[in-house]
Parts: C-alpha cells; sequence; structure tokens
C-alpha cells in the first residue's frame, strides 16, 4: 500500500510517515490522522549591497556665477555597478537618466531664471541602493537684454577743423535704461594727435 494520495493538488500522507525531501520545498506535518502539504518553493534571493553610491557634483563649482550653456557632472563611486544617474536642479529631475559614464548634462541656463539654483545628483545601484550628492548653489546671470546701444556723436561734426575749448556731444539709445557713457576714447585719440604733432593745439 502506498504511503501518500494526491487529492485535489495535495500530497497526503499516512500518519507517522517520516520522508525526506531534497530541494527547495517546505514540508508541513501535522498529528495523526492529518495531512503534511508539500509546496515547492524558489530559493531566496542573496542579500545585496546594503551600501549606497557615493555621489559627488564635480561642475559646476558650488557658489559659482553662469550664463549660456554650462557643463554640469558628477562622479559615482560604488562596490557594484551604476545603473544610472540622475541630475537634478532645483529638486526637479533635468536630462535623461545616465546609464554610462562620463555622467555629464549640458545646461542651458537662458531657459531659466536668472538668481540662485540647486543642483545635484542622484544615482542608483544595481541592488536597488540610492545615493545623493551634497546639493551646490549656482547663480544663473544672464543678459536681459542682448543688444548693445546705439551712440552716435553729433558735434563737433565729422571732419570739422576745431581749436580751443571744444564741447563733444553724443546720441546714446537702448532697449532699455543706459548707466553712462564716456568720451574717453576721443581724449585718447587726441593724445596721439599731439604726440605726432607737437606744435598742434586743439
Amino acid at each position: 500500500m502506498r504511503d501518500f494520495r494526491i487529492l485535489k493538488g495535495e500530497v497526503q500522507f499516512r500518519a507517522n510517515q517520516v520522508f525526506m525531501l531534497v530541494g527547495f520545498v517546505s514540508l508541513a506535518l501535522f498529528n495523526t490522522g492529518c495531512a503534511g502539504l508539500i509546496s515547492a518553493s524558489k530559493s531566496a534571493p542573496q542579500s545585496g549591497n546594503p551600501t549606497s553610491p557615493a555621489v559627488a557634483m564635480t561642475a559646476p563649482s558650488s557658489g559659482a556665477v553662469e550664463s549660456g550653456s554650462v557643463t554640469i557632472s558628477a562622479t559615482v563611486t560604488d562596490t557594484v555597478s551604476v545603473a544610472g544617474v540622475q541630475f537634478q536642479l532645483d529638486g526637479t529631475n533635468v536630462g535623461s537618466l545616465l546609464t554610462a559614464s562620463p555622467y555629464t548634462y549640458v545646461w542651458d541656463t537662458t531657459k531659466f531664471t536668472n538668481g540662485t539654483h540647486s543642483l545635484r545628483a542622484r544615482a542608483k545601484d544595481a541592488n536597488g541602493n540610492v545615493g545623493t550628492s551634497p546639493a551646490i548653489s549656482v547663480t544663473v546671470q544672464n543678459s536681459t537684454n542682448p543688444t548693445s546701444p546705439t551712440v552716435s556723436i553729433t558735434a563737433p561734426g565729422n571732419g570739422a577743423k576745431v581749436s580751443g575749448t571744444v564741447t563733444v556731444s553724443a546720441n546714446a539709445s537702448d532697449k532699455v535704461a543706459w548707466r553712462a557713457y564716456s568720451f574717453a576714447w576721443m581724449e585718447i585719440m587726441w593724445a596721439r594727435q599731439i604726440l605726432r604733432h607737437p606744435t598742434c593745439i586743439l
């Protein structure tokens, strides 16, 4: 007589029977008259490396003042492979996930407001551990008016002969308010003329 029978997907043993099972299975033995249930089980995954990746921002430097396109970069070290690195600006992801070194991203600062911004990098390794770099502070300072002022000399006239004290005047216009202008470059030109012609007095 068999010492076991299969009933509704379960393996039932006769009372007081002991069996050795080879493989990754679990056996529940009950009192006399009760059934034992055998169920297949998978081997548990090995415990991974609990250490998070070490992440550091390498560019730009903290406190830097930037404009235009800026390359930001970071380094990552870990005991296992790095799955990906994500840069963050003011806590929001920028650029795509980087899965291979070097970990760099070209940041177009013209698309962001002037002022102070926070940059950091987050890395995830093959075991799912996440590491974050200390945040660095960067100031964006782009020109709000890329057009140069328009300047023209109104007096004296071009080619005019002058002597004694001469009033020099100019007009300047721009899309925004301008702070100051100088005629220093004209003084330099006059000084050059005097050195070339010592007897000439303007």
